[in-house]
């Protein structure tokens, strides 16, 4: 079996333990829920086969539905970002970047792996708290949620990945 693979369930594993441990419980304002599992989806390799990240993501959506509560919401909205995923790293990537690149900050740079994260999980926290309310019966809590778990989330990503090798 691949390593890398045996590493990339790891990591999965890892992140669902910190969101169902540690990162459900806090909420900041009580608006703001910091969301770190979407940091496996950023970081997808260039070459990952398109249905492997798809499955991946949903699976991983899959488990933390089952432990949240919410009933395909998270599934949904990570499998949409796993989709868009590669769209979206081959904006900021020169066409002779090798196949086998890994997003990071040390490789692509601040500017251009900041607005790929802020892209990303602004997509995911908006298409998770769209399914989550459902209406826009009270659009200001709807609009502070994705706000509020977007800008945490990025930060703390990002944060990550600077400390990160």
């Amino acid at each position: 079996m691949n390593i890398d693979f045996i590493h990339r369930i790891g990591l999965m594993v890892f992140f669902i333990l910190v969101q169902v441990l540690i990162l459900n419980h806090i909420h900041l304002f009580n608006v703001a829920t910091p969301l770190v599992y979407v940091y496996f989806i950023l970081l997808f390799p260039r070459n990952q086969q398109r249905w492997v990240s798809i499955l991946l993501a949903f699976f991983l959506g899959l488990i933390l539905d089952s432990f949240c509560n919410t009933p395909g919401e998270t599934a949904f909205a990570l499998t949409l970002t796993a989709f868009l995923q590669p769209y979206f790293l081959s904006l900021y990537l020169e066409r002779d970047n090798s196949d086998n690149f890994t997003p990071s900050m040390a490789k692509m740079g601040f500017m251009k792996y900041a607005t790929y994260v802020l892209l990303l999980t602004f997509i995911f926290c908006f298409t998770l708290f769209t399914l989550e309310a459902f209406s826009f019966f009270n659009w200001a809590q709807w609009l502070l949620c994705i706000l509020g778990s977007w800008g945490v989330t990025s930060l703390i990503i990002i944060a990550i990945d600077s400390v990160r090798k």
